[in-house]
């Protein structure tokens, strides 16, 4: 998963990589604050965030292998967080037109979620970790983040159609009970103007954007931070007067309040989701590491044939007497470690000449003679292997050792006197 950047660029990335925890704090506040009553104050900085990431994903782009990057190292989700700063550049073409009349640029500001996915290049410089537990965090991560993305854009979608829906029904209603009377409808509370044939009276200006023409209108309307609503009291009687579509009757309805509803559940959901990624990439994160870290003592203990860091570890865990037992109840990596150092123990013991019983209980089976210069031997490797043992201070294995050994040494020794 680490791509290597092409070596005239690595000061480059190295800049990118220490900038880039600022840039996802800032990035992150900035979702928060979208959703908050200082959205507008937090409009500028958003966008400047916005192309801090598509240019810090073009420099990326730039600085390694285009296919690895995009492929190996994650760089798609770089492009996924870097698209709402594309859209500040098509935003300036002729291009603007057609994203109002499909509105999706409440879409592109709900995908900054995709930004959380930031959060985990921190995995691409984590040297000291394994590669799998990377991938692993990684992909549990990615698959988070988009499930989440996609509840997030359906609630955010549903419930501001609902709140929307809820707001203008009295306005509905009151419109068909006046007889499709505009008048009657435009007097009623939270009205700031009213439209019909091309005709804009503005009915409220305290506080509220100018909307004295239909060019006004739409701008007033495709303006997410107005927090005005537009209710169409004729659906599907819409005049085009010029690039602007507006209705033939309607009114525009400051509806703050129920923005303000539909912010808080938003802000509710944006911060559930990332509780749980911060819990993956800590928590989960931390046992993935835990268990790699057994995995590779295990596998480097037995690969140089040391395996002194290895029982060390059993024994910080109590992995000693009963308690090296198997048991399926433990988890699997604590079993792994007590057959580790068993077998550890086991191989020592045959390398110097000698073997533990398998029981504590019954004596091991022994020749029916040994010759004195076999004795003198044995009972060289039983003092040379419990001295190694007390120098390494394992005095729980030494005294399991003697343990095992006494009941074979008596029953020689009765057998042979």
């Amino acid at each position: 998963m680490n791509v290597q950047p092409r070596p005239r660029f690595a000061g480059l990335v190295r800049i990118l990589d220490a900038i880039n925890p600022f840039l996802i704090l800032a990035a992150t506040i900035g979702i928060f604050m979208d959703y908050s009553p200082l959205k507008a104050a937090f409009a500028l900085p958003n966008d400047v965030i916005a192309a801090l990431f598509a240019v810090d994903f073009l420099l990326r782009l730039m600085a390694f292998p285009t296919w690895r990057y995009l492929s190996r190292g994650w760089g798609w989700i770089d492009f996924l967080a870097s698209l709402p700063g594309f859209m500040l550049v098509l935003q300036r073409t002729p291009l603007l037109a057609l994203l109002r009349i499909v509105r999706v640029g409440r879409f592109f500001r709900i995908i900054r979620v995709l930004r959380f996915l930031r959060a985990f290049s921190f995995l691409k410089s984590m040297k000291a970790d394994s590669t799998w537990v990377q991938d692993r965090i990684m992909k549990i991560g990615v698959s988070i983040v988009f499930t989440s993305m996609i509840g997030i854009v359906a609630l955010d979608l549903g419930a501001r159609a609902g709140l929307e829906d809820l707001a203008a029904r009295p306005y509905r209603d009151a419109w068909d009970a006046g007889g499709s009377s505009l008048r009657a409808v435009e007097a009623m509370p939270g009205v700031v103007a009213a439209i019909q044939n091309g005709a804009v009276r503005q009915k409220r200006t305290d506080g509220y954007p100018a909307v004295g023409t239909p060019a006004e209108w739409a701008a007033a309307r495709d303006d997410l931070l107005a927090g005005l609503l537009q209710i169409d009291l004729e659906p599907g009687r819409g005049l085009a007067l010029g690039s602007v579509v507006v209705p033939a009757v309607g009114i525009l309805v400051d509806a703050r309040g129920v923005y303000a509803i539909h912010d808080t559940v938003m802000t509710i959901a944006i911060a559930t989701l990332l509780g749980v990624l911060l819990v993956i990439m800590f928590v989960v994160g931390a046992v993935f590491a835990r268990d790699v870290r057994t995995l590779q003592l295990v596998v480097d203990s037995f690969d140089a044939g040391d395996y002194l860091l290895l029982r060390e570890e059993a024994s910080n865990r109590g992995f000693v007497g009963e308690a090296a037992l198997i048991d399926s109840a433990d988890d699997e990596m604590d079993n792994l470690l007590k057959v580790s150092a068993a077998t550890a123990d086991q191989l020592e013991a045959q390398s110097a000449g000698w073997s533990t019983p398998a029981a504590f209980d019954e004596p091991a089976s022994v020749p029916a003679a040994l010759s004195d210069d076999e004795l003198v031997r044995i009972a060289g490797t039983l003092e040379s292997r419990l001295g190694q043992l007390l120098r390494e201070r394992d005095r729980d294995t030494a005294r399991d050792t003697i343990k095992a050994l006494t009941p074979s040494i008596v029953a020689y020794i009765k057998k042979n006197s």
